[in-house]
């Protein structure tokens, strides 16, 4: 280890929600130094919207899920002008403003990344950083990474000699090129059903590829944001959440066949929820049919568990 290695208390890797906090909790609580060490050139993390595929970020229709009221920082409400489900830029502008209220960007190192951490026999941390100067070596005390669990995309292996275009949801920018062609869209979580029905306005035929029954769930009921009502239900025992929940889906959803989707047969809480009413109604006007699990892929033609291609 180098004698002239830059030593911090605290090193935060990556300036996105967690990381933003992260900082400001420490700071708050007596810890001045604390450095940040950002990839980009920006705050956000994903939310920070980029042309460029080859970086992490969300897409142009992005909205967040959850809605503005519990997805605000405790000490930092959303503005009132903001809708229930802000965009991405809303999202972006905010956590530029929680920066700049807390002070934060003094802490934040940008277009600097962490390549490597090693504990020390200290108990610390040996930190290799490349940023526009090149590459050198720092120091820290303590660790806490802020990188996100979406900054690597996960691709399934399926059998494939495909001939057409392949991308992951993370490469995926907006219907740009996707006019007038058939697209499969393997997945029915928060990010493919967005992406499947923003792809049904444009393209020619939109199919969503799921390996098993998932609930989805309009984000409105009543006029207000689903995870609001749920809130209200917070407190009671697990057994009768369960219970609303199962007969709250059935009265404002009807049996999940009515969309072409599969029922889902598991616990109402035994997995995240799919919560996008946009998808619904690409169902309903036939623009997304719903195929089963993809198992090979072949020239052009996609192979379904069920033997349907």
């Amino acid at each position: 280890m180098s004698a002239k290695a830059v030593h911090h208390k605290v090193c935060v890797v990556g300036a996105g929600p967690c990381g933003l906090t992260a900082i400001e909790s420490l700071v708050r609580n007596g810890i001045s130094d604390v450095i940040c060490h950002e990839a980009q050139d920006t705050i956000g993390g994903l939310w920070a919207f980029s042309e460029d595929t080859k970086r992490p970020s969300v897409y142009d229709s992005a909205h967040i899920i959850s809605s503005r009221r519990m997805s605000a920082f405790r000490d930092f409400p959303m503005p009132k002008e903001y809708p229930d489900f802000p965009s991405h830029k809303q999202i972006l502008a905010y956590f530029e403003s929680y920066a700049d209220l807390h002070q934060l960007r003094s802490h934040i190192r940008f277009k600097s990344s962490v390549q490597s951490a090693e504990r020390m026999a200290d108990g610390g941390w040996c930190l290799i950083i490349e940023d526009e100067d090149g590459t050198h070596e720092e120091t820290a005390d303590f660790l806490v990474v802020a990188a996100g669990h979406h900054r690597k995309p996960f691709t399934p292996q399926i059998a494939s000699d495909f001939d057409g275009e392949q991308l992951h949801s993370s490469q995926y920018r907006s219907t740009k090129g996707f006019e007038g062609k058939r697209v499969l869209v393997v997945g029915a979580g928060n990010s493919a059903c967005d992406i499947a029905a923003s792809l049904a306005q444009v393209s020619d035929h939109v199919s969503l590829s799921m390996r098993s029954p998932q609930y989805i769930v309009p984000k409105t009921i009543y006029g207000r944001p689903v995870d609001v009502q749920f809130g209200k239900i917070q407190g009671l025992p697990n057994f009768a959440r369960r219970l609303i929940l199962r007969l709250g889906l059935r009265i404002f959803m009807g049996r999940y066949g009515n969309y072409g989707l599969p029922q889902p047969d598991a616990d109402v809480l035994s997995s995240h929820p799919t919560l996008n009413t946009d998808i619904l109604e690409m169902l309903t006007h036939g623009k997304v049919a719903i195929c089963s699990e993809t198992k090979e892929a072949s020239g052009n033609s996609i192979k379904f568990s069920n033997g349907d291609s």
